[in-house]
């Protein structure tokens, strides 16, 4: 349908008082009148057929199906004609979801889009820049760079492109809607995963032609030699000393087959946006480091999850098979706005768990009130297996600590932030005390700071 712009809106007024003008002053006149208005509108309607037409258009996106959270992937749009389109020609995009960002008219940078959070909550529909044309007198073709951002896991469906076309003079414009019905999943993160390799891979005890274990330490056998300065005076064979006359002792290596679950809050507080990525996505990403660098040791890893009432659980199993079952468990969950109910969930998991684990915890809390039954029952289960609590800071707080008090807003906002640090505090030093490993980490430094806890945990052998 062809509409007439705010110009020939403009120029229809003149022309009408243009032609008041001729009756009052011009006597005699009846429809002559009104020929300069309907010059106008012709002018208009002859304008407006230059316009292309929704069958003589055809569109295409060159996207990636499926990208990870926090990835920036670039795009293009393209719309072909059979005429020569206008040049003025402006774009929207209509999707469904939130798992994805989209900015129109910006090549991919691999860094997030300076309006992701400035989009939050605002319609679908998004005017963009204009597109670049071909360097031809007369093009038919039209593009438009993308940057797709994955913001979240799930599937977002880019249903429709919205183009509005513009004539060289301005008078009409026509509004176009082309179907599009794309979807683009966007799946959890590898980054920490593939950043655990590099850092196994400098560490140089997995990779190479060979097993090579770690010996020396650990409480599983692997030989017999002779005791040399240095060992562990409690490894000597006094038996085989004997027979041999000289101090035999025994070699150790690290032990294998130990279960790693992974426990999640996917209550409303690992919903918090920090970076571009809820706590729960950065938990899963660390988690998937885990993962990894744990299946790669010889370790059964698994996952549970728990918000009001228990979720996922998958027992933990070791190889490929297992980290693939993590994988696609973590890629499912979601976080639901719904309080933590600690009690229900962590009891449950240690009905489930038949032996001793590793239990690393991702979880959330904001007040001593409120994480007082988390602690308590996290206490309880340090008595039988090993449990690391792991949360995510907030950057805004310390900047609020600490930020300039140049009014008496400012102050109070620093000491309402201090005494949420405080009260973070005392939680941590409950935990510390009832045996838990606890880290307070920032979300950018969380899989590498995971990753380094287990490891160490792993060589002392504290399982």
């Amino acid at each position: 349908m062809i509409r007439p712009t705010l110009r020939a809106l403009i120029l229809g007024v003149l022309a009408f008082m243009a032609c008041a003008a001729l009756v009052l002053l011009v006597e005699g006149l009846n429809w002559a009148a009104l020929l300069p208005f309907a010059g106008v509108v012709l002018l208009i309607l002859l304008d407006g057929n230059q316009l292309p037409r929704r069958p003589d258009l055809k569109v295409g996106l060159k996207a990636a199906p499926y990208l990870e959270t926090g990835m920036e992937i670039p795009a293009r749009l393209t719309v072909t004609g059979r005429k020569p389109l206008p040049k003025h020609l402006a774009l929207e995009i209509k999707q469904t979801g939130e798992a994805l960002e989209l900015d129109v008219g910006r090549r991919g940078q691999a860094q997030m889009p300076q309006t992701l959070r400035q989009r939050r909550g605002l319609p679908p529909l998004k005017v963009k820049p204009k597109p670049e044309l071909d360097a031809y007198e007369q093009p038919t073709e039209a593009a438009w760079p993308l940057a797709l951002w994955g913001a979240s896991r799930g599937s977002s469906r880019l249903q429709e492109a919205r183009l509005t076309c513009r004539t060289v003079l301005g008078l009409a414009q026509r509004r176009l809607d082309l179907p599009l019905d794309q979807e683009i999943r966007v799946g959890v993160s590898t980054r920490g995963a593939k950043a655990a390799a590099l850092q196994m891979q400098k560490r140089g005890s997995l990779f190479g032609v060979r097993a090579q274990l770690a010996k020396g330490q650990g409480s599983e056998f692997e030989a017999m030699r002779e005791y040399q300065q240095g060992m562990d005076p409690r490894l000597i064979d006094w038996k085989q000393t004997a027979k041999r006359g000289s101090l035999i002792a025994k070699e150790m290596r690290l032990e294998q087959n130990h279960q790693v679950y992974l426990v999640f809050d996917t209550g409303y507080l690992m919903s918090t946006q920090i970076d571009g990525l809820s706590k729960l996505d950065h938990a899963i990403n660390a988690g998937l480091a885990i993962g990894w660098v744990a299946s790669q040791q010889g370790d059964q890893v698994g996952c549970y999850s728990y918000d009001a009432r228990p979720r996922a659980f998958a027992p933990a199993k070791r190889g490929k098979s297992g980290y693939a079952a993590l994988k696609y468990e973590l890629s499912t969950m979601q976080a639901a706005p719904v309080e933590t109910n600690p009690t229900y969930g962590i009891t449950r998991l240690r009905q489930r768990l038949n032996r001793r684990a590793l239990v690393l915890v991702f979880t959330d809390f904001v007040d001593t009130t409120t994480a007082e039954l988390m602690v308590e029952h996290l206490s309880l289960m340090a008595k039988d297996h090993l449990v690391a609590f792991i949360s995510l800071q907030n950057p805004e707080v310390p900047a609020t600590i600490w930020q300039d008090p140049g009014h008496i807003l400012a102050v109070s906002s620093a000491v309402m932030a201090g005494d949420l640090h405080q009260n973070r505090q005392l939680v941590l030093a409950r935990l510390r005390a009832a045996g838990l490993f606890c880290l307070d980490v920032d979300p950018a430094d969380l899989s590498t700071d995971v990753l380094n806890t287990y490891i160490s945990i792993r060589e002392r052998q504290l399982q």
